[in-house]
């Protein structure tokens, strides 16, 4: 429930905030989604590192706070709080578009932005999604998966072909919370559109530490959280 005009207001700025170009976003699907896409961080890129996914507390409720950077040692408040890190990979990506099983929620909330509205479409087995056009960078993060089932196919791909951004990928995901699985479809390889210029992207490191967050930033450190202030995202 909203209350007065400054109120609305500034639930209209963190939505526009949220869809910022300027925002580095995380890829993030949901049961039944899927999304296209081509690796940025090559074979000797991407970073293999712990991290922290939690459940805090929040004027809506409980939500997720996830992928928060673990440094394995005394510094780390998460493990100081008592919560378990997991192994997980995380890379750039360019993703060319993800298909929701809803309309976007920001849409719907403040329908007067066209913007935010995602094209409603229909697969050959009538399934609805609603497509959202990304045809940006984004940072793709996964854990290893059930006795490493999705690092051992990622690093097949690299054994196979000595390079992942070769080609494009879809992902696809089933199921809720332990029950998630992710399946992969990849294509035939083939150059990266040359019309696709990709900005200099910041450090991933620097990002998965979560020193910096928006593709402007230019001095780390800008971005580090206090454990008060752990932003929150929808499950991936």
């Amino acid at each position: 429930m909203l209350k007065g005009i400054e109120a609305v207001r500034k639930q209209q700025e963190e939505y526009i905030q949220n869809f910022s170009k300027d925002k580095i976003r995380n890829l993030m699907i949901g049961d039944k989604e899927f999304a296209v896409f081509r690796f940025i961080s090559d074979k000797d890129d991407f970073i293999d590192a712990r991290a922290h996914d939690m459940q805090v507390s929040t004027p809506k409720g409980m939500k997720w706070a996830k992928n928060k950077y673990c440094t394995e040692d005394r510094s780390c408040t998460y493990c100081a709080q008592g919560n378990d890190s997991k192994e997980k990979l995380f890379f750039w990506i360019y993703v060319y578009y993800i298909n929701h099983s809803k309309q976007n929620q920001y849409f719907e909330k403040n329908p007067t932005r066209e913007e935010f509205k995602w094209a409603k479409t229909q697969d050959n087995l009538g399934n609805i999604y609603f497509k959202e056009e990304v045809n940006s960078p984004m940072i793709f993060c996964i854990g290893v998966g059930k006795d490493g089932v999705y690092k051992k196919t990622i690093t097949s791909w690299i054994n196979e072909w000595n390079t992942l951004t070769d080609r494009d990928y879809k992902i696809t995901r089933s199921g809720e919370g332990i029950n998630t699985i992710y399946s992969f479809i990849y294509k035939e390889a083939k150059p990266f559109d040359a019309n696709i210029a990709l900005q200099p992207l910041p450090d991933l490191e620097k990002v998965v530490k979560g020193e910096v967050t928006t593709f402007t930033e230019k001095e780390p450190g800008v971005a580090v959280l206090s454990n008060n202030e752990i932003p929150v995202e929808d499950e991936f």
